[in-house]
């Protein structure tokens, strides 16, 4: 099992990092997802929304601090007029190796 903390992110440079573990006894692979969900969207938008992903290997006990440079348009939705834009707002950022809200960290930013 892997396991993660210090999630960070600068809402500047829109640059998440996390400290990835690997808690078990073999090498293995992971794959950091992060999620987003949009708190004020003037339209309906996911719970969670995957928008990058990075897969780290890690040797038994071995941490990574695993950073992920986003993009402004990773925030961007339709809008009613049929327009792609990024609307400024409150947003929710989940890192982890699911969707599960029990694998997750969690840090919120305003854009």
């Amino acid at each position: 099992p892997f396991t993660y903390q210090n999630l960070t992110f600068d809402a500047e440079t829109l640059v998440a990092t996390g400290d990835v573990t690997n808690a078990g006894d073999v090498a293995g692979d992971e794959v950091v997802q992060v999620y987003m969900h949009d708190l004020v969207a003037s339209v309906i938008r996911p719970v969670k929304q995957l928008i990058a992903f990075t897969r780290v290997t890690l040797q038994p006990g071995e941490t990574k601090t695993v950073t992920i440079q986003l993009r402004r348009e990773d925030f961007s939705l339709v809008n009613r007029e049929e327009k792609r834009v990024v609307e400024p707002g409150e947003f929710e950022l989940f890192v982890g190796h699911s969707s599960k809200d029990e694998d997750l960290l969690k840090t919120n930013f305003t854009l």
